[in-house]
């Protein structure tokens, strides 16, 4: 039985939780580590297939980078472990079920854990620690997110598209959305991104919502025009650009979210006259 390590991070060295000189370390006998990570995903693994399309496999003796998994602060799904993907696999989790909230690959120093493939396949030198190396053996899948959701590709998170680190704070989306509009003056012009059901207005949104929104394959980018009632519109209300018909009403739905002004979509006959927008 092998094991499925899950935790926001990378595939590179964490200095901060590790010993000088551990900063790479060589994997024991026994041990194959399989690396997933949306953030450093290898050239030509698409998006859509992480976290199920590992970006590095290793087998004993190589060298890998000291990584850690960190808490991630968020519900976790139980349906990874159970995916068919990971059968057989036991969960591990940074931060839940008992363990803490940072789990490092080695925790050792150069002279209790190996730093070189020969002290592996020569001097047969094990990981005399207790990090990852030092406690588990055979296959150890290193599923590591980068502090932003990742798409479930797997069919079997019960129709939740987000992920193993649980869905987009809405509300937080909503409430910046909502102070962008309001704080717009007439005629204001935004970039807007569509995606995974998630609408961002403007360029305050944070990085995990971004990523949410842009890891969509179907997601839509386009103009944001913002009219205030007074200013060139008689009523106020939003005019998007650049959205499908198809588009459109599921659009429309999650501007409703945050404001309750009339959105015309431009490109339909009478989207300005709806408005009151007025000839200058």
């Amino acid at each position: 039985m092998g094991h499925v390590l899950l935790g926001i991070g990378s595939l590179c060295a964490d200095p901060a939780h590790t010993s000088p000189g551990m900063e790479f370390v060589a994997l024991p006998r026994g041990a194959t580590l399989l690396c997933y990570s949306d953030a450093d995903r290898a050239p030509g693994v698409d998006a859509r297939e992480w976290p199920w399309v590992p970006c590095l496999t290793l087998d004993s003796g190589a060298m890998t980078s000291n990584m850690v998994l960190h808490h991630a602060g968020e519900n976790w799904s139980e349906a990874v472990a159970a995916s068919s993907r990971f059968a057989g696999h036991a969960a591990v989790r940074a931060g839940s079920d008992g363990n803490t909230d940072t789990l490092p690959l080695c925790s050792g120093t150069p002279e209790t854990c190996p730093t070189s493939p020969e002290q592996v396949l020569e001097q047969d030198m094990a990981h005399d620690c207790d990090g990852v190396l030092g406690l588990l053996q055979g296959e150890i899948h290193w599923v590591a997110g980068p502090g932003h959701v990742a798409r479930w590709t797997d069919g079997t998170a019960d129709g939740d598209p987000y992920g193993v680190f649980g869905g987009p704070d809405r509300s937080a989306v909503d409430g910046t959305n909502r102070a962008t509009v309001e704080q717009a003056h007439d005629r204001q012009e935004f970039p807007f991104v569509f995606g995974n059901s998630l609408l961002l207005v403007g360029d305050r949104h944070d990085e995990k919502h971004e990523n949410i929104a842009w890891d969509d394959p179907d997601s839509i980018a386009g103009r944001f025009i913002v009219l205030q009632a007074g200013g060139l519109s008689d009523v106020g209300g939003f005019i998007v650009a650049a959205v499908p018909p198809e588009r459109q009403d599921p659009l429309r739905s999650a501007i409703e979210r945050f404001s309750d002004k009339e959105v015309l979509f431009h490109g339909t006959e009478t989207a300005f006259d709806a408005l009151g927008v007025r000839e200058r």
